[in-house]
């Protein structure tokens, strides 16, 4: 293996991680090889990144611009907003939270990874005067019914591709999928107007730990290593104090000459305890059956490797996934399980907050682990 330097802070010889698991799809949840999964942790600042060959990393940007990618990408995900008894889509959700920072009128959007518009659709509902364009790798998300004549698509393989000047820029769940990160940044500060703002939405490893074992992304992130990354790219970031996406890190990023930082945190080192311990004790319940565990995201798919037959059912709030099947067993909304069904929580501490509103709204008896 050739000498490994930090892609942010270009730091020799990081610290590498081997984790001895399977790795999954982010698109379906499919297991995208059965690993182990080599990671990079920064040491100076805190940039955690995956070891890949060349053959590996041809192949994911191969599979992003196919039509099965195009396709199968996971839709219908939900948020339960408790405050309100209901759930709500996320793009509905994020746009709660951008309108305010666009101007009022002939907003010029961006959204880099838009796959099927839904944010830039709910953004010119809003805002009928908003100019729109969405970008995404993929050709075949350039034909999104009754988007054509309201958003401006562009594909190709960088975000060069792209020409314009933009009030906001949006990367929602698309940074860590992008390899070339200072070519990005370059990018963004040439399309951000003066004044404009980059939104970005991506997984928090801290409190996802599972979210190390997507095995088709480059990077991954904390709400501590993504304000550093920008800021050695020139950009200032405010992160977004937030409830509803709990387990995502929301930043807002402006162009700034904040000086570069160094960051050190345990977020990398507790995740990865957080999830050999998730596994220790999914392989626990290893020998029971009629098992049910929550959820149909990578938790989901991690907990049905694992426990194989003693796995049973999955449960699912959104009505949209129940009475359907994920890892080929059915889903069922937790309403309808009996009183005396067992289901794992694969949350780590998160875990304990779900039990508790599980416990008050529906049957069965709801495991942390």
């Amino acid at each position: 293996m050739s000498a490994i330097t930090c892609i942010v802070c270009s730091r020799p010889d990081p610290y590498i991680e081997r984790l001895e698991f399977p790795l999954f799809r982010h698109m379906d949840f499919g297991m995208f090889s059965k690993g182990p999964a080599l990671l990079s942790y920064c040491q100076t600042c805190s940039a955690v990144s995956r070891l890949l060959s060349n053959a590996e990393t041809k192949n994911i940007s191969t599979m992003y611009q196919g039509s099965e990618y195009a396709t199968k990408r996971e839709d219908d995900h939900t948020i339960f907003i408790s405050a309100k008894d209901a759930i709500k889509e996320p793009f509905r959700l994020q746009a709660d939270i951008l309108m305010p920072v666009l101007p009022k009128t002939g907003a010029a959007v961006l959204d880099i990874g838009c796959a099927d518009a839904a944010l830039l659709m709910e953004i010119g509902t809003r805002q009928p005067t908003a100019d729109l364009c969405g970008f995404d790798l993929n050709p075949y998300h350039n034909h999104v019914t009754g988007a054509e004549d309201k958003i401006r698509f562009v594909s190709g393989e960088t975000i060069s591709a792209v020409d314009g000047a933009f009030d906001l820029i949006v990367l929602s769940h698309s940074l860590q999928y992008i390899r070339d990160v200072p070519e990005l940044m370059s990018e963004l500060a040439r399309l951000l107007n003066p004044e404009g703002t980059v939104f970005i939405q991506v997984p928090d490893f801290a409190q996802k730990p599972a979210s190390l074992l997507y095995g088709d992304l480059y990077y991954h992130y904390t709400a501590a290593n993504l304000p550093v990354m920008a800021a050695y790219h020139g950009f200032g970031a405010t992160t977004l104090n937030q409830k509803i996406f709990s387990r995502d890190v929301l930043c807002l990023l402006r162009r700034d000459n904040a000086p570069q930082s160094t960051v050190a945190e345990t977020a990398f080192a507790n995740a990865v305890a957080a999830l050999r311990q998730t596994v220790g004790n999914l392989i626990s319940h290893g020998e029971e059956s009629g098992l049910g565990v929550l959820g149909t995201t990578i938790e989901g798919a991690l907990a049905d490797n694992f426990l194989g037959n003693s796995l049973a059912f999955f449960v699912d709030e959104n009505p949209k996934k129940a009475g359907g099947r994920f890892c080929g067993k059915p889903v069922v909304h937790p309403r309808d399980i009996a009183v005396d069904a067992a289901v794992l929580l694969p949350y780590g501490r998160a875990a304990f907050a779900i039990k508790r509103r599980f416990e008050k709204l529906y049957p069965g008896r709801y495991i942390s682990i």
